[in-house]
């Protein structure tokens, strides 16, 4: 028996090759980027807008969807000419050729002019042109209304904006201030989402001052810090995660540049008063009858401090705070009804109705 030998003849199995530690590590972040992505379209989703800067968003009033342009008396005001539903609440807006909301389709009633300040519940954010207190008060008295709220205004620029239009229609029957109670905050402020004027109080009298901002302009570093954000911005998770982080983080992310404080906290219910006495002396100049409107669903110190003024100087003065919670306590779903974040249609019609008689009542 002859002697074989066995011999393997299969070609032998290289070794695997090993993936180098740059491509693990990309193939390991791989997952981790498509959550993130995921994460970052569904949050943008949820905040109803793709593709926006969301951090300015935060602190710039005028980029957020509303028709406002930069005003250098008022801070911002109105865009003239505007029309369309091209605004962050996507109902019916029409600013006429001046600057001053629209009351609609209709024409515009004969009689003596009300003119109307005041802030967003004012200009009526949420609703369309007919749908605001000033166009249905103008239904109501069949006599022309002048809608000249803007939204973000202060008591202060309310104020200002009031003289001006006295300047314009010197013979105009009534001026009517509205106001919510966080407007005398707002005069506090040298900047609240936008660069603003305001009043200073000096010797014991108000002293316009124009935005200060330019005076004193930002260090390089802070404008590179401020770059930075404003690109990190873009993102929608990054801005809820900054937003609703620690109090430094939420400074550092977007409350320093929303607001530029002129007067410390409290200072508002002394400058009320005194703008309440300014502006009655520009309605005794042009012999125009005034009066304040309390809207909102807050009565605190501020408000009754300026009550209490307007009531020691004989200037009539609708408190429609404490009768809405009156009868809110009565009513549950009336908060609903009423209110979004500003004044449905129903409520707008529920304060023009409130309006018009107490005007009825002073004649």
């Amino acid at each position: 028996m002859s002697d074989t030998k066995t011999t393997n003849d299969s070609p032998s199995q290289p070794p695997p090759k090993r993936i180098g530690f740059w491509k693990r590590l990309v193939f390991s972040f791989v997952p981790l980027l498509v959550v993130v992505l995921i994460a970052e379209f569904a949050t943008q989703l949820s905040r109803g807008e793709v593709f926006a800067n969301y951090r300015l968003r935060r602190v710039e009033l005028l980029k957020r969807g509303l028709p406002g342009e930069k005003n250098e008396a008022l801070g911002y005001s109105p865009i003239p000419g505007f029309s369309g539903r091209d605004n962050q609440w996507e109902t019916e807006v029409t600013i006429d050729a001046d600057g001053f909301r629209t009351n609609g389709p209709g024409e515009r009633p004969d009689g003596r002019l009300i003119l109307t300040t005041g802030d967003s519940f004012t200009f009526g954010d949420e609703v369309s042109d007919h749908e605001t207190w000033p166009a249905n008060l103008e239904d109501r008295l069949e006599q022309p209304v002048l809608n000249g709220g803007v939204f973000g205004y202060s008591l202060g620029q309310a104020i200002l904006r009031a003289e001006m239009m006295l300047d314009d229609h010197p013979d105009s029957e009534w001026l009517i201030v509205s106001l919510i109670e966080h407007d005398i905050a707002r005069c506090e402020y040298s900047r609240h989402y936008a660069d603003k004027p305001w009043f200073d109080l000096i010797d014991g009298k108000l002293v316009l001052q124009p935005n200060t901002a330019a005076e004193n302009p930002p260090t390089e570093e802070e404008l590179a810090s401020k770059r930075w954000r404003d690109r990190l911005g873009h993102s929608a998770l990054l801005d809820a995660l900054f937003a609703h982080g620690t109090a430094s983080m939420q400074k550092w992310w977007f409350l320093a540049d929303k607001d530029l404080r002129a007067h410390p906290e409290g200072t508002g219910r002394v400058l009320a008063p005194l703008l309440a006495d300014r502006i009655q002396e520009k309605c005794d100049a042009t012999d125009t009858r005034l009066m304040f409107v309390l809207q909102g669903r807050h009565l605190g110190e501020d408000a009754r401090t300026l009550l209490d003024h307007l009531a020691a100087r004989g200037i009539p003065a609708l408190d429609l705070v404490t009768p809405y919670l009156a009868a809110r306590e009565q009513d549950p779903d009336l908060e609903d009804r009423y209110y979004n974040s500003h004044m449905t249609a129903e409520g707008n019609a529920w304060v023009a109705e409130r309006v018009a008689a107490f005007l009825h009542a002073q004649d």
